[in-house]
């Protein structure tokens, strides 16, 4: 019985270390995943205790990691451009052949031709109006025909816009203070629907 219990003890420990033992290592070209293994049972350290070199390690296609290093270094400068370089130019390409590369060039070239720029639209500075005005709001300066039905018609038209600052500018593009030909100034003040100058004169007092 004590022989059966030495027997198992005994594969029960060579299960144990033969579990313990380091894989064998295999790099991914995946840089998200990389499983992280040694070659001949030990990290970094073959079986005469040498430490293993960067040929050693190979990827999941069987080539050297150093191969697949000068390989990508190869394809990076590869795609650098030499047409500057006269010697490597010189090697491939000619005069004549040359002169044929930049007629056919030519042809494909699409010429565009200038057309004038847009108008811009200046639109009237306020502030500098509410600056240079000194007239009280309410106070008529201006003459003003006075339609029937003209409070509805400025109450309409005032609403098309979306702030009394807009709707000022929009006065003054349109001929005001002098004339109002939208129905914005029905009171002759100058200033179009709720729009005052006190808050730019604030500033400056």
């Amino acid at each position: 019985m004590d022989s059966i219990r030495k027997v198992g003890f005994g594969l029960f420990f060579a299960l144990l270390i033969s579990c313990s033992s380091p894989p064998n290592k295999i790099i991914t070209n995946n840089n998200n995943s990389i499983e992280t293994e040694f070659i001949n049972g030990s990290s970094g350290v073959n079986n005469n205790g040498e430490n293993n070199s960067s040929e050693d390690l190979v990827n999941v296609e069987g080539l050297p990691i150093s191969s697949q290093t000068e390989d990508e270094e190869s394809r990076v400068v590869s795609l650098v451009s030499d047409e500057q370089d006269f010697e490597a130019v010189s090697d491939r390409e000619s005069i004549e052949s040359d002169a044929i590369r930049r007629l056919e060039q030519r042809t494909v070239r699409v010429v565009y031709n200038p057309v004038p720029l847009p108008v811009r639209q200046r639109n009237a500075n306020v502030p500098a109006y509410a600056l240079s005005s000194s007239n009280p709001v309410g106070n008529k300066i201006y003459n003003r025909l006075i339609l029937f039905d003209s409070n509805s018609a400025f109450t309409r038209r005032c609403a098309q816009h979306k702030s009394d600052f807009i709707a000022q500018q929009v006065f003054l593009n349109n001929g005001g203070p002098n004339v109002d030909r939208l129905l914005l100034d029905p009171d002759g003040d100058g200033y179009a629907c709720g729009w005052t100058p006190d808050i730019f004169q604030d500033m400056v007092q």
